[in-house]
């Protein structure tokens, strides 16, 4: 089966395309539903899902953000866009983020099954394409490996987490492990683990009261300015900033 995700900040919307429609009869398991950006990237991280459905306005993380951030965990996954925002500027943003499709809410149950269909045909074509048939067995053994490093790095992100380390977890050596994850992922791993604590990070700055540092130390790192450092570079500002930021976003929400 494929497996679905859907992020929306609206349950009726989440329920009607969760409940209204059938979809173990096209083969297809909603695999979790998130109601906040931050919900759909740790949803994203734990299930890896074939197709997501995402909104665009949400709290917290917004979709597109959403979507360049998890765009390395998932890069097999089909992205489609259910917005009640039909601006040029974010359909150009979708278009630039390699969207399977931007639908204009609200949305009839069967133009939601025709496109997730739609981007089921496209994975489909993907792995039968001809350049990926003689490789096909390599390619999914390395594709496996890849998502059982991600599973380790995922249950061990409060740690140290050294190369060295995961390819011993999946029983390669480590010059191949790190060839084989930047080509599945198209980053080297040491960057993606930064990134991945990064998000986590953000979680805990904006649902917990922990001091930077003591988030750095949950975190694993020894030196917080080294935390500090590797913050603002995968996110543009430092950790204290993102959390002045996201707070006064929240308050204005809720005026």
């Amino acid at each position: 089966m494929y497996k679905l995700m859907i992020a929306d900040d609206e349950p009726i919307v989440v329920e009607g395309i969760r409940d209204g429609i059938d979809w173990k009869q096209y083969g297809i398991e909603v695999v979790g539903c998130a109601y906040n950006g931050t919900e759909a990237e740790e949803l994203c991280r734990k299930k890896i899902p074939d197709i997501i459905i995402t909104d665009i306005k949400m709290p917290g993380v917004d979709g597109l953000d959403f979507l360049s951030s998890v765009r390395h965990i998932v890069p097999h996954a089909r992205f489609i866009i259910v917005s009640a925002f039909e601006l040029f500027s974010y359909a150009q943003t979708a278009i630039e983020l390699n969207v399977q499709a931007y639908l204009v809410k609200p949305v009839r149950s069967s133009v939601i099954v025709n496109t997730v269909l739609q981007a089921v045909q496209s994975i489909q074509n993907d792995r039968n394409h001809p350049s990926f048939q003689p490789a096909e067995q390599e390619e999914a053994a390395g594709y496996d490996m890849v998502e059982k490093a991600k599973g380790y790095i995922d249950a061990h992100i409060y740690q140290d987490i050294s190369l060295g380390d995961v390819a011993e977890y999946v029983n390669l050596s480590p010059s191949y492990f790190s060839r084989l994850f930047k080509k599945e992922t198209g980053m080297p791993f040491v960057d993606y683990v930064k990134v991945c604590k990064t998000q986590k990070a953000k979680v805990l700055l904006t649902t917990t009261n922990k001091k930077v540092y003591e988030i750095a130390q949950d975190l694993g790192y020894q030196s917080i300015r080294y935390f500090i450092a590797i913050f603002k570079a995968c996110q543009g500002e430092t950790p204290q900033a993102y959390r002045t930021r996201h707070m006064k976003k929240a308050k204005e929400t809720e005026e």
